[in-house]
């Protein structure tokens, strides 16, 4: 991004699966006021292979330059050290990076724009975390969460300098999982803005209860570990909706009540959605008018079957790893209305039908559940000017088998 001189790039599109072997790094920065170099900047990222080995978290520095009259090559060093998830107190082996790169012909990249975007907005959505026992094994215990208002999840975009600051809060969905509150996002830490669909920041602070206020192992400012902890886009260019951007985010910490057990916050499990929400005084327009409208777009998820000592995939559309579920729903803005959000989430694995019942639509979001669920939540909220978009998370078990799918969703309303 030229006009406000951030820099984002790695050697991943997104991160790999739950027992897959795989690493990537992330590497943000500056690039230098006359438009020659790169950084200091900063790196995150992950190293992964199948249990019992253990990930990392791998944090470190890089610097570049830039070459031709039109600044079409660029060129790469880093180093930096990665840290085992579970014990982050030394480290457990040092990295070194070069890399390369050529500039794409205008409109061939998944990202690319040709004017910068301006101006500072607040985002809010929703997030939801699966969070895996590094120490007892990942399908031991293994906690979900997930918020259920979109004033939980709050990011600041500032996209004159290119820096992020916001808050994340997430809630327990099982028995035995705790709260994750105010975790910090960027702000004081480092972070990187390029467009809607290219941004990174670092996770601090926080920490983690018994979702009653409670507060374990003393300051929850020390609760979540350093290294390894981060937001990162979809690099992908799918978008949920027109007006949300989405992407995984990274952290890990230690039971409080077992502290010798460790738990990685990670993807595919671990997704945030977030935009400008519709003024609400546009949304109680709707409702006042009895407006009706057809949302369509698509779903981002995973699946553990049977229960939560399952198996973890990815939902998927169409047989493909890569492609997401597809959303069409129905939403009645009329106060009186029966059901005012209704229709369906459909994967490979399930159609989840969904189903609300009257005053469950307000100007300020919507909920719902599922069909056939012993335990359902879907939560929302209104994005665009007019109410043009919707996006959110959900959290079903099913009552038959115990299946769970979690996820988030956006979708555009159809002329």
């Amino acid at each position: 991004n030229w006009h406000n001189g951030k820099i984002i790039g790695g050697t991943l599109t997104n991160p790999p699966l739950p027992g897959e072997a795989g690493e990537g790094i992330i590497f943000f920065g500056d690039i230098s006021p006359t438009g020659s170099a790169v950084g200091p900047g900063y790196t995150v990222g992950f190293g992964s292979t199948p249990m019992p080995h253990e990930p990392e978290g791998y944090d470190g520095q890089f610097s570049g330059q830039f070459y031709g009259t039109e600044y079409q090559g660029l060129g790469l060093t880093g180093d930096g050290a990665g840290y085992a998830i579970a014990d982050q107190s030394t480290v457990a082996e040092n990295w070194k990076m070069t890399g390369a790169g050529f500039k794409e012909p205008a409109g061939t990249g998944p990202v690319y724009q040709d004017a910068a975007p301006t101006g500072s907005i607040t985002w809010s959505g929703f997030v939801t975390g699966m969070a895996e026992n590094l120490t007892s094994g990942i399908s031991f215990n293994r906690m979900l969460f997930k918020n259920n208002d979109s004033s939980l999840f709050q990011l600041a975009v500032n996209r004159d300098s290119g820096e992020i600051s916001g808050t994340l809060t997430a809630q327990g969905q099982v028995s035995g999982s705790y709260s994750i509150e105010n975790v910090k996002v960027g702000g004081t830490l480092p972070s990187a803005y390029v467009n809607d669909q290219a941004l990174v920041a670092e996770l601090g602070s926080g920490g983690i209860t018994d979702g009653s206020g409670v507060k374990y192992g003393g300051s929850m400012e020390q609760e979540l570990k350093p290294h390894g902890s981060y937001l990162l886009a979809n690099r992908s260019g799918l978008r949920l909706s027109s007006y949300t951007s989405w992407g995984y985010w990274e952290s890990a910490f230690d039971d409080p009540a077992t502290p010798t057990d460790a738990y990685h916050l990670h993807a595919p499990g671990s997704l945030w959605l977030a935009g400008a929400l519709t003024d609400p005084a546009a949304v109680q327009d709707l409702i006042d008018q009895g407006f009706t409208g057809i949302y369509q777009g698509k779903a981002v998820g995973i699946v553990i079957d049977p229960d939560l000592a399952g198996t973890v995939s990815p939902l998927t559309s169409g047989g493909g790893a890569d492609t997401w579920g597809d959303v069409n729903l129905n939403i009645d803005f009329a106060g009186s209305a029966g059901t005012p959000v209704s229709g369906t989430f459909s994967f490979d694995q399930a159609i989840l039908d969904i189903d609300s019942t009257t005053g469950s639509l307000t100007s300020s979001g919507f909920q719902a559940g599922v069909a056939g669920s012993s335990a359902s939540s879907v939560n929302g909220a209104f994005y665009g000017p007019g109410a043009e978009a919707v996006g959110g998370n959900f959290h079903v078990e099913m009552t038959t088998g115990g299946t769970r799918y979690q996820g988030i969703f956006g979708a555009d309303r159809q002329p």
